[in-house]
C-alpha cells in the first residue's frame, strides 16, 4: 500500500533533488560531458545564492 498520491506514487526524494536530476539528464542527453554539467550546476547554484534573500538566524519571533 502506498502512502503517496491517489495514483500510488510516493517520492522519497525532495523536490530540489528531482529538479537537479532532470537538469543533469537533459544536459547529458544534449551531449554535454559530466564535467561541463557539473560546471553548469555550480554556476546555477551561485546564481541562486545571489538571488536568495537574506534570512536572520536565531529564534523565531513567537518564541520566548
Amino acid at each position: 500500500m502506498s502512502q503517496g498520491s491517489p495514483g500510488g506514487v510516493f517520492n522519497r526524494f525532495p523536490a530540489w533533488a528531482i529538479d537537479r536530476a532532470r537538469f543533469v539528464a537533459q544536459r547529458r542527453a544534449a551531449g554535454y560531458t559530466t564535467v561541463k554539467v557539473l560546471a553548469m550546476l555550480a554556476e546555477l547554484d551561485a546564481r541562486q545564492r545571489l538571488n536568495r534573500p537574506e534570512t536572520k538566524k536565531g529564534r523565531g519571533i513567537g518564541r520566548k
